[in-house]
């Protein structure tokens, strides 16, 4: 089914959508290795650098939380995959409404950084409690906070990318951050599948919440703003 999203996906894009910087003046090719090389610049620009860092981080904290999510519902609660399933399919209806419905509002009230001062700590929180868990009903409880901090860290961000390069390296800047988005999908499921074997399932929601604070502690020292 994620496949075929995928290939529709692409299709919608080759025919429906324009493009966005059709002067365009740049020699490069896409290459294998051109999402490593959007990391290393990511680290290079000093003054955008924080904002890499603290995207990294928030998502690595969340990737923490949905690879051993499914994992810990089983062990804990002996979820099959029908509950499993459901329990997916509530958090990202929540991801939806916070994305269609809080974003707007609050978009419009506050600045991306202090939206991410309140959401990270709130994802960190709800993502630390995941272990201390021992109601089912207490995980949909939880839910409504986790989603909505996700949902408005995953719109904050990249504004703030936005906001601290030129207009002509926008495109440039939304994919080194994409690149180093997508870095915390292969090192949260190796590194904490791997570590939770000896330490135990609830490893991956600590180190996702520490994550998250590290986050919020580079976004408070930086000059973002």
């Amino acid at each position: 089914f994620a496949g075929v999203l995928g290939i529709l996906n692409t299709i919608l894009l080759i025919t429906l959508f324009p493009e966005t910087h059709p002067t365009s003046t740049s020699t490069q090719r896409p290459t294998a290795a051109r999402a490593f090389r959007n990391i290393a610049q990511a680290w290079r620009d000093v003054d955008v650098r924080p904002v890499y860092i603290v995207s990294f981080l928030a998502m690595l904290g969340f990737t923490f939380f949905t690879s051993f999510i499914g994992v810990f519902l089983t062990e804990r609660f002996s979820f099959d995959e029908a509950r499993v399933g459901t329990y997916f399919a509530v958090v990202g209806l929540w991801v939806i409404f916070v994305q269609a419905v809080l974003v707007r509002v609050i978009s419009t009230r506050f600045t991306e950084r202090r939206i991410l001062l309140v959401a990270l700590p709130v994802l960190a929180t709800t993502i630390g409690l995941q272990p201390f868990v021992s109601v089912e009903a207490l995980l949909y409880v939880l839910i409504p906070f986790h989603a909505a901090a996700f949902g408005l860290i995953t719109t904050s961000i990249p504004a703030l990318v936005s906001k601290g390069i030129s207009a002509s390296k926008q495109g440039a800047g939304l994919g080194i951050n994409a690149s180093v988005q997508a870095l915390t999908s292969a090192i949260a499921p190796l590194s904490a599948g791997i570590l939770s074997a000896y330490i135990g399932i609830s490893f991956p929601f600590y180190f996702g919440s520490v994550a998250l604070i590290i986050a919020l502690v580079v976004l408070k020292t930086s000059r973002v703003r």
